[in-house]
C-alpha cells in the first residue's frame, strides 16, 4: 500500500492541505527526500531531507 496515494476524492474529505504525496513530489524535485515513522496510538514523524549548497 503507498500511503501517500490519495485514498479518497476531494468532496469526500474537503481540505486546504497540500497532501503528502504533492509534498513528496515537491521534496524530490528539489533533490531531497521524504520519510516518516509511525507507532499506533502514539503518532508520526515526518523528516525532510533537503540537500544545502554553500555559498562563496
Amino acid at each position: 500500500m503507498n500511503i501517500l496515494k490519495r485514498l479518497h476524492t476531494y468532496q469526500a474529505y474537503k481540505g486546504t492541505g497540500l497532501g503528502l504525496g504533492i509534498c513528496k513530489k515537491i521534496i524530490e524535485r528539489m533533490g531531497g527526500e521524504l520519510s516518516f515513522t509511525s507507532e499506533v496510538k502514539k503518532g508520526s514523524v515526518f523528516t525532510v531531507k533537503l540537500p544545502l549548497e554553500y555559498g562563496e
